[in-house]
């Protein structure tokens, strides 16, 4: 019987363990999705809300397996950079096009 309990135990670690996975892979992939976004304001919302999806699904892998928990961490960091200095040079691009069309009759 307590054999039992330890299997269907591990067994529900496993399935938390690729349920908050599959999240962390479907969230990244939205997070990259936003780059595909013209309006600044979409992209921002992607960004967090997705942003917030990796975080929840970390903290549940971190629960589970560290040393992955770290190295989703990195990963879901570097793409965070990634958008986040994409989404500021469009904006810088968007102010210079403004700036030009004032100066530009």
């Amino acid at each position: 019987m307590e054999w039992e309990e330890d299997e269907e135990l591990v067994n529900q670690q496993k399935t938390l363990m690729v349920v908050s996975f599959m999240v962390f892979l479907y969230s990244l992939v939205m997070m990259l999705m936003s780059l595909l976004f013209s309006h600044h304001l979409i992209s921002i919302f992607f960004i967090l809300v997705f942003g917030i999806g990796c975080a929840m699904s970390l903290t549940l892998m971190a629960a589970i397996s560290p040393a992955l928990a770290c190295v989703g961490f990195t990963i879901w960091f570097s793409f965070f950079a990634v958008v986040c200095y994409h989404n500021r040079s469009r904006s810088r691009d968007l102010r210079n096009a403004r700036e030009l069309r004032n100066v530009i009759p």
